[in-house]
């Protein structure tokens, strides 16, 4: 036997030392760790994470519960609450759920742990020992050692000891498997829904059968994926990259170059590719861009910008694009951007101005859509139609403006499709 991998040898008479302890401890942590890392397919992440950030608007960021594995192969289950004081960063800030590597000192803390015989018909009192548990602690990522390994629990622009989480498709935690991850769920379910209707045009049309071979069997696995079937979130990854090259195969064009697996960035990696697969299985319909004026009665006193939508605005397939520029010299910051610019009906504005609440989300996008015309240093945003506050019973958006984007240039463009 390898003696990586070899127990002590108990026996009668045997003289216990210290070496004795250390090795069986080394033993069971090795071997708990390689059937881990074998079972997970090498991967890290999440089975289960519970947050609370209710409180994180005063100043305080909770994990209640967190089961999963560490990059360094190391199971975990902490069902003990974690905090975070807010007071003192600034900034976009990144928290991880962290774990000193096994060649820190301080890997293991001590906690009381009351043991007891689980033999039937025991008399004996339980005796209480001093147990070592995983020393998981919750940190900011400027916190973080280089002897410490972790996983990113929620990413928050903190400012005046508060923190305000960026909008959803910016940030998704890393899960080992794709149904524990309400995130990803969401899209695989978006896509499913979406090529099972492409799936029906074709099978309606007389040449539609040689695509239909080659997307039915991917839609079965979608189906099974999100009935329940438990794949990994790299596994997924490499399913939308499958289905992306059908696709453009199907409509003969070549495939983006894809991104390599990342498993820190989740949101990074499938958005691109998801947003890309959504296209690919829209029907191609003609569009029209109509540009949209403001009405900029209340910039000057309140920095507010009202914008009166068409009723085709609420449509299933328009799209509202809102350009963002400015006179300061220095290229925009998309995701500071995103949060200082405060949308929602012209009913609700006030309210969510007046108690820091957050309006309509607005999603960067990476380059200005087909149909728009883009400028030099200019970004991109689209409405977040999920929200609550997105509703055809408000049609008149108001923007806010906050104070440190002083030099805001707003254009506002409609694309519908016909």
């Amino acid at each position: 036997m390898d003696h990586e991998t070899a127990g002590v040898w108990w026996q009668e008479g045997l003289f216990l030392q210290p070496e004795h302890f250390i090795r069986e401890s080394r033993l069971h942590s090795d071997c708990l760790r390689d059937v881990t890392q074998q079972l997970s397919g090498g991967m890290a992440g999440f089975s289960r994470l519970v947050t609370d950030e209710s409180l994180t608007g005063a100043g305080k960021l909770t994990l209640l519960q967190a089961h999963g594995v560490m990059p360094d192969g190391t199971p975990f289950v902490t069902d003990v609450p974690l905090s975070i004081s807010l007071d003192g960063l600034s900034g976009d800030m990144t928290f991880l759920l962290t774990l000193p590597l096994s060649s820190a000192p301080d890997r293991f803390t001590a906690k009381p742990l009351s043991v007891s015989e689980n033999r039937a018909g025991q008399t004996r009192e339980p005796v209480t020992i001093s147990a070592a548990y995983l020393n998981l602690q919750l940190k900011c990522l400027s916190q973080c050692r280089d002897d410490e390994t972790g996983l990113a629990v929620a990413r928050l622009h903190c400012r005046d000891g508060a923190g305000y989480p960026p909008p959803e498709p910016e940030f998704c935690a890393p899960y080992l498997f794709v149904q524990d991850n309400p995130w990803l769920i969401r899209r695989a379910e978006d896509m499913r829904l979406l090529l099972a209707q492409r799936l029906q045009r074709l099978y309606s049309t007389p040449d539609g059968e040689p695509a239909c071979l080659h997307l039915q069997p991917l839609l079965t696995q979608l189906q099974s994926l999100t009935a329940g079937d438990r794949i990994t979130s790299r596994d997924f990854y490499r399913f939308c990259l499958h289905l992306q090259s059908v696709l453009c195969a199907l409509s003969a064009t070549p495939p983006p170059e894809p991104l390599p697996w990342c498993n820190e960035d989740h949101a990074g990696l499938f958005s691109p590719c998801i947003q890309s697969l959504k296209q690919l299985l829209v029907p191609q319909t003609r569009q029209h861009v109509q540009p949209l004026s403001w009405d900029t009665r209340l910039l000057a006193s309140r920095r507010l910008l009202r914008l009166a939508l068409p009723e085709s605005a609420f449509a299933e397939q328009s799209r509202l694009i809102l350009e963002y520029r400015d006179d300061s010299g220095r290229p925009p910051d998309a995701a500071r951007t995103a949060r200082l610019l405060k949308l929602a009906g012209n009913n609700q504005i006030a309210t969510c101005v007046n108690n820091g609440l957050t309006g309509i989300p607005l999603l960067s996008l990476n380059n200005a859509p087909d149909g728009v015309t883009p400028h030099p240093g200019g970004i991109y945003f689209e409405p977040d139609t999920r929200s609550p506050l997105w509703t055809a019973d408000d049609p008149v958006l108001a923007l806010h403006i906050d104070g440190q984007l002083p030099h805001a240039r707003l254009n506002a463009v409609l694309i519908t499709r016909r």
